[in-house]
């Protein structure tokens, strides 16, 4: 009726109201005037195939990546484009193993260097678009370091970096995922043990998350793991239950604190065909754990949700 059709209308507009106030303060957060500005690499070229207008916003001269497909890398006001690159610090100074966290304004083409994600050569970066995430709500990226031991969060407002979790005994999985509020972070790790002997491999997989406070660089409280698995020993991968498989690509729901989805793989089966269950999911308290969507046998569903 007419009333519902006008309170669904009211309900409309203060939402695409809130929803402007939001992406105006976000203009505000990602001012470059206190990131460094790096140069300009921009080279806009016509496709001798479609006709169609390319943008490079980088050249080759360094591996550049932009985040995880299932990671935001583009700022709320879709102005800026987050990515890595190997390139060396601004000072000219070049590690092995390190990555540089970086900003490219794709109005103008500027490129801006925004943090180094440390490394040594002993962790070298095979994968460097893994390691980030973006909340628009915060204006922060929280980063994973190359040696995927320190957890980090830059605030882009002054280009502040703060540590929010150090594994002293595990590795970080790359990516981690925010919510798009800035205030949870949700992450996968494995751990050493049980193990390794008759039934166990020697490592742990797990989901865990961290809240943060309303800037979105203060850990509040401890890390909380969800669930976690041991890789075990099992002659035939195909005939593996789940505690076989390991879990990576924890991901949380941008709008759902605590719907968290996460993947099986294991070494013989990244898709998960294993057990025809690559995709997974489980509140953070860490009940109604189940999957999502049963792999058909004969096809293959990746880690992206």
């Amino acid at each position: 009726d007419r009333r519902h059709l006008f309170d669904s209308c009211f309900r409309l507009t203060r939402r695409l109201l809130s929803v402007a106030a939001a992406v105006s303060g976000i203009a505000s957060v990602h001012s470059a005037e206190r990131w460094t500005l790096v140069g300009k690499e921009m080279e806009v070229v016509r496709d001798s195939t479609s006709g169609k207008e390319v943008i490079y916003f980088t050249n080759a001269a360094y591996q550049n990546g932009i985040f995880y497909p299932h990671a935001r890398g583009w700022s709320g006001d879709s102005r800026y484009l987050w990515f890595t690159s190997t390139r060396p610090r601004p000072d000219g100074k070049l590690i092995l193993g390190e990555t540089q966290l970086m900003a490219v304004d794709t109005q103008s083409g500027e490129l801006y260097w925004l943090a180094t994600l440390v490394g040594d050569a002993n962790f070298p970066n095979r994968e460097i678009f893994h390691h980030a995430d973006y909340s628009p709500g915060t204006g922060t990226i929280v980063f994973f370091d190359m040696r995927e031991r320190d957890l980090y969060a830059l605030r882009l407002a002054d280009g502040t970096v703060s540590r929010l979790l150090r594994l002293e005994d595990g590795l970080f999985g790359p990516p981690p995922s925010l919510t798009e509020d800035g205030r949870r972070v949700v992450f996968w790790a494995k751990f050493k043990g049980p193990g390794p002997n008759a039934f166990f491999k020697g490592t742990t997989h797990g989901a865990f998350y961290i809240d943060l406070d309303e800037t979105g660089t203060k850990a509040i409280g401890p890390a909380r793991m969800v669930i976690s698995y041991p890789t075990r020993i099992i002659p035939d991968a195909t005939e593996a239950l789940r505690d076989h498989i390991n879990i990576t690509h924890a991901q949380v729901n941008p709008h759902d604190r605590d719907l968290i989805a996460y993947c099986h793989g294991s070494y013989a089966y990244p898709d998960g065909s294993g057990h025809l269950s690559r995709m997974w999911q489980v509140r953070s308290d860490g009940s109604n754990d189940g999957v999502i969507l049963p792999t058909p046998a004969g096809r293959y569903h990746t880690h992206e949700l």
